[in-house]
């Protein structure tokens, strides 16, 4: 019955985000991902949303089975452009949020290095990479250090360290950055806290 509506708002020609919000709550908390399918096939509905709703679901999908995940991929390979950020955005978050394969770290490798990308897109990436088997925190130290770098994309690649296991060298990569970028402290401090 959800998927029926999800779909029949992915055919209409002027489609209701409360009726698509509703239809994928219903499918997440049922835990059905049939309509990740109709979310792929239509970046419409992808881009109509703009809470996480769409990124929720992904990523309770691909933690059931990561094979859901990637009807998505052909999505993260489009060109940066106004209209495929806020979906690809969409996207990163929802299957950056768990432990990734190889090839998804490539994709979201490929994103957070691409300098056509927005900031916030390509933070999401960084959040992806650091859960993935291609993850190099000396690439988030370096990135954060370098002149120029957007504040919101210093901020993701510092985040990410959060996954570094070892918390001494953590603390020591973190110590590093504060040196040469200050005002990004209070996020330090977080991590510190919360790791």
């Amino acid at each position: 019955m959800m998927l029926d509506l999800l779909e029949a708002e992915a055919g209409s020609g002027d489609p209701r985000v409360n009726r698509i919000r509703f239809a994928i709550r219903a499918l997440t908390n049922c835990q059905d991902p049939s309509g990740l399918r109709v979310l792929a096939q239509s970046r419409r509905l992808l881009a109509i949303d703009p809470k996480k709703t769409v990124s929720d679901y992904i990523e309770a999908m691909t933690i059931l089975d990561s094979r859901h995940g990637e009807p998505f991929f052909e999505i993260l390979d489009a060109p940066a452009s106004d209209e495929s950020d806020g979906v690809v955005a969409h996207v990163l978050r929802g299957l950056g949020s768990r432990s990734s394969e190889r090839d998804e770290g490539n994709q979201f490798e490929r994103i957070a290095q691409d300098h056509s990308r927005r900031s916030y897109v390509r933070g999401w990436a960084w959040q992806g990479l650091a859960r993935s088997p291609q993850w190099r925190p000396a690439d988030a130290v370096d990135l954060v250090r370098s002149r120029g770098v957007h504040p919101r994309l210093a901020r993701a690649a510092r985040v990410a360290l959060r996954h570094v296991p070892d918390s001494r060298a953590r603390s020591l990569m973190l110590r590093v950055i504060e040196s040469t970028a200050p005002d990004l402290t209070p996020t330090t401090r977080w991590i510190e806290s919360a790791s």
